[in-house]
């Protein structure tokens, strides 16, 4: 992770975790830039990520852009943060494309045909561009959904439910992207949060909490 750049514990994970009420999620820190946090099927860090990202916890229609709370006053840090949720994205009828384009207008993200280009070269999607993810496999909804995340270059990246339910091609880019954040490198977000399975790669990451 660059030098200056927010830790997980600096942007308040900590002070989520035991605001209102102490979740005892153990944290384990996977390397620099990844942290993920096992909640053996209860939820708790999925609602944590959405506390985190200021979105509003009781809106289990949510998507990935996540609406923050009425009135709420996000940091900085927050409006570079994209939220993937563990649930299957509802909007079946748009296209692969389009889902990107519509997190690049939500965004307002520049460069947008740039970006959108990237994420569909890095997930595998050129081949499926024109298929209405109603008509996807479950793992190829996955990819779409973490790669319409990835659009807006999010500073810090939340994803409930970790590679679950992704395909093999998905799974691939997944640990290389997980890599990327580890070591800091560039078209990866500096910070990720993952809640789920504890990968089995990281079966030795020393535990925080």
């Amino acid at each position: 992770m660059s030098p200056g750049v927010a830790s997980v514990d600096s942007i308040g994970l900590d002070e989520v975790r035991h605001g209102g009420g102490r979740l005892d999620l153990p944290v384990f820190r996977a390397g620099p830039g990844v942290t993920w946090i096992v909640d053996a099927g209860t939820g708790a860090a999925d609602v944590l990520l959405e506390r985190l990202a200021g979105v509003r916890p009781a809106d289990g229609t949510r998507v990935w852009n996540g609406q923050p709370a009425a009135g709420a006053e996000l940091s900085a840090w927050q409006r570079r943060t994209t939220l993937v949720p563990d649930r299957p994205w509802e909007a079946g009828h748009l296209s692969v494309v389009h889902s990107l384009r519509l997190a690049a207008l939500l965004w307002e993200v520049p460069a947008a045909r740039e970006r959108i280009g990237r994420e569909i070269s890095r997930w595998g999607l050129a081949g499926i561009g024109r298929r209405r993810l109603a008509e996807l496999s479950g793992g190829e909804r996955r990819r779409v959904l973490l790669a319409a995340s990835l659009v807006p270059d999010p500073l810090v990246w939340l994803v409930a439910g970790g590679s679950r339910d992704l395909d093999a091609p998905g799974q691939v880019v997944w640990s290389c992207l997980l890599t990327r954040v580890h070591f800091g490198l560039p078209l990866a977000p500096r910070i990720a949060v993952v809640t789920g399975e504890l990968c089995p790669a990281l079966a030795n990451a020393r535990i925080e909490v």
